[in-house]
């Protein structure tokens, strides 16, 4: 008799954890779905933010120039040189903007490896995309995203421009890519076979 009514307490016991777990999985659910909802709803409040925030923008300037003066970038050069001391290009520092700009005489192609596989696809893609991942879990803004473009006359890379490059980190790790690059490309195509 007691050992019958040990077994039933027992059954309620699991009946009653097995509806627990359920309620906790069915919550759980709903509450993984309101994150991916407020998740979308931030990035879209983001992205408002910077819509709105270009449009004024365009409307200010008109106003500002009677007011003040524009603002202006304090620029830092960065020389990146190989052993031997040859300039490969200089590196012109702001807060939000990076600009790579290769020693003329050089003539860097753009399709000299490892340009495209290397600094552009697997550095330059794969910060920006870091940066849209990071967007769209809503640690940053939309805004904070990185972006370059290569200016190019030809196939010949004029200049590199990197924006939104997000801090000192960033920058130590874009100028040791971007030396180690020009090197092996100078190494391609100006030191003798």
């Amino acid at each position: 008799m007691e050992g019958e009514e040990l077994g039933s307490i027992d059954e309620e016991i699991i009946k009653n954890l097995v509806d627990l777990r359920s309620y906790l999985e069915n919550r759980i659910q709903e509450l993984e779905d309101e994150v991916k909802k407020l998740r979308a709803l931030f990035k879209i409040v983001g992205e408002a933010i910077v819509t709105k925030s270009f449009r004024s923008a365009e409307s200010i300037p008109r106003i500002q120039k009677k007011i003040d003066t524009p603002a202006v970038k304090n620029w830092e050069d960065i020389p990146l040189k190989i052993a031997s001391g040859a300039l490969l290009a200089t590196m012109r520092v702001s807060d939000e903007e990076i600009r790579i700009i290769p020693t003329e005489r050089l003539n860097f192609d753009v399709n000299t490896p490892p340009f495209q596989s290397f600094l552009i696809n697997r550095v330059l893609k794969g910060m920006g995309e870091s940066d849209r991942k990071a967007s769209e879990r809503g640690d940053t803004t939309p805004d904070k995203i990185l972006s370059y473009e290569v200016i190019k006359e030809g196939e010949i890379i004029k200049e590199i421009r990197i924006k939104k490059y997000g801090g000192e980190k960033r920058l130590k790790e874009i100028t040791s890519t971007s030396r180690w690059t020009l090197e092996k490309m100078y190494e391609k195509t100006h030191q003798p076979k």
